[in-house]
């Protein structure tokens, strides 16, 4: 049976605070994590690429994990590979400003269009 790590509370704010203070920043911190995504895909933006990537350093490789990101909440779930419910987590954290601006923007198509998964370019 796989276990997963507990993500500590208050990590993913942590995590959506420290992408950046603008859109700009938002779209930077992407970069630098080599993070890419889909636009209007809740489940496989940039920032639920980037989120899932570090939930993966802390939670071990064989988690699952799902993240869902939205301008009002992003919500963080990890479950061990075991049909125990107890394995699961979910961490929800408000969606900043700065985050919900980079997404508008890659959204719609204005910007950080270098960001476009390669599939969905």
């Amino acid at each position: 049976m796989t276990t997963c790590t507990a993500l500590p509370p208050g990590w993913l704010a942590g995590v959506l605070s420290g992408l950046g203070a603008t859109g700009d920043e938002v779209a930077q911190t992407l970069r630098e994590g080599g993070a890419t995504g889909t636009p209007t895909d809740i489940w496989d933006d940039p920032v639920a690429s980037y989120i899932r990537r570090r939930v993966r350093d802390l939670a071990g490789p064989d988690a699952l994990v799902a993240v869902m990101v939205t301008s009002d909440d992003v919500m963080v779930t990890t479950a061990a590979t075991s049909l125990d419910p107890g394995a699961c987590q979910e961490l929800l954290a408000e969606t900043p400003e700065a985050v919900d601006d980079f997404l508008t923007r890659f959204d719609a198509g204005e910007d950080y269009q270098d960001l476009l998964r390669a599939s969905a370019a």
